[in-house]
C-alpha cells in the first residue's frame, strides 16, 4: 500500500474515534444534567452533585474538595439510589443527540433580535414610536 493510503486510513481512524468521542462527552453532559434536575433524588445530594460539578472547572486548588463530594454522591447513587440512577442513565441513552442550533434564522421564525431581520420591512417586528431605525421612516421637525 502506498504511503498515502495509509494516511488516508489513520485519517479515517482518528476521524472516527473523534465521532464516538463526541457521542461520549455528549452523553456524559446529559447524564450530569439529568442528576442534577431530576426530582427523584434527594435536595441535598443533587446540590452536592451541582456544587462538584462547579467547582470541577474553577481553577483554584481546592483541596480535593469536588472529588470527595463527587465521591460521596456516586456511592450513595450506586448503593441507595440504584433504581433511579438506572431511569436516569436509561433516559439519557434513549435521548436524540441534539442537533446545534443555526445562528441564522430559519425559514418562518419569528424571533425578534438582530439574527432575525429580514430584507422585507413587512416581516420586521413593529418598533413602538419614535425608535424607527430607518432615517426616512422618522417624523422631521417643525
Amino acid at each position: 500500500m502506498p504511503w498515502w493510503g495509509w494516511l488516508l486510513l489513520c485519517l479515517g481512524a482518528v476521524s472516527t474515534a473523534g465521532v464516538a468521542l463526541r457521542r461520549q462527552i455528549r452523553y456524559a453532559i446529559r447524564v450530569a444534567k439529568a442528576l442534577t434536575t431530576d426530582e427523584r433524588l434527594p435536595r441535598p445530594l443533587r446540590w452536592a452533585l451541582r456544587v462538584a460539578l462547579a467547582l470541577k472547572v474553577v481553577p483554584f486548588p481546592d483541596l480535593g474538595i469536588d472529588e470527595l463530594l463527587l465521591l460521596v454522591a456516586g456511592t450513595l447513587l450506586v448503593t441507595v439510589y440504584r433504581p433511579t440512577l438506572k431511569a436516569v442513565l436509561a433516559e439519557a441513552k434513549q435521548a436524540p443527540d441534539a442537533q446545534p442550533s443555526s445562528p441564522l434564522p430559519q425559514e418562518g421564525d419569528r424571533r425578534s433580535g438582530p439574527a432575525a431581520h429580514s430584507a422585507n420591512p413587512a416581516d420586521r417586528p413593529a418598533f413602538s414610536a419614535g425608535h424607527a431605525t430607518n432615517p426616512a421612516d422618522r417624523p422631521t421637525g417643525s
